[in-house]
């Protein structure tokens, strides 16, 4: 008769001892593994909200709230000519960066500007010298303060007219006829000096400081 050598599983004493330790290390690492990922979300979400506030904060200090839109040059050359006063009437658009959660929105359009221009409020006086080119500069959101559509210029009669509802003004933006209940809204403009242009013949950077207005008031008043 043949005996088969039985198979030696090993004494209880030869298998691990420090299980528990290791199903313990395994949870603790599986915490730290759900911690982890819980704030590298928590840092992904809130990181574009911190870009947006501070952004915010820069833009609003930037040269107080003036944007570039054009140059006195492009006034001149490409400006329509006013019949009866000679004024260069020119349109220009309002844009800046919009930012919101997740995107940003390069060249955003924010609103549309009508720059009028008096060449002869430039010129020397009297002898004296010439006035700074800023005088002759106005500026004029192209919202109408009846009920907010946009006015354009009109060269035939000499006017801006809303097409809304017929409301129309002159050169220097006052109510001519029609249900708005005042004149159209100026806004803050300057000329800039461009250091690149030569010194005889200087050439200047037209900015605006945007703002909207509350339609339907005799009053301007700023919305923001």
């Amino acid at each position: 008769m043949s005996h088969e050598q039985p198979l030696n599983l090993g004494s209880p004493s030869s298998q691990p001892t420090n299980l528990p330790e290791m199903q313990e290390s395994r949870r603790c690492f599986l915490r730290w593994l759900v911690h982890g990922l819980n704030t590298l979300v928590g840092v992904l979400l809130g990181f574009p909200v911190v870009c947006y506030l501070l952004g915010g904060r820069q833009r609003s200090g930037d040269s107080q709230g003036f944007r570039r839109v054009a140059r006195l040059s492009d006034i001149l050359q490409g400006g329509q000519i006013s019949q009866s006063t000679g004024k260069r009437i020119y349109e220009v658009a309002v844009r800046d960066t919009r930012r919101d959660a997740w995107m940003i929105y390069p060249n955003e359009v924010l609103g549309r500007v009508w720059l009028v221009y008096d060449p002869k409020a430039a010129l020397p006086a009297n002898g004296q010298q010439a006035f700074e080119p800023g005088q002759a500069l106005k500026a004029f959101t192209s919202i109408c303060p009846h009920l907010g559509c946009s006015i354009s210029y009109h060269a035939e009669s000499d006017r801006f007219l809303c097409p809304c509802h017929t409301g129309t003004f002159d050169i220097s933006g006052e109510r001519v006829s029609g249900p708005p209940p005042r004149a159209m809204d100026w806004l803050e403009v300057r000329l800039v000096r461009d250091p690149d242009s030569p010194g005889q013949n200087p050439d200047y950077f037209v900015e605006v400081k945007y703002q909207t207005f509350w339609p339907e008031k005799a009053e301007r008043i700023p919305k923001t």
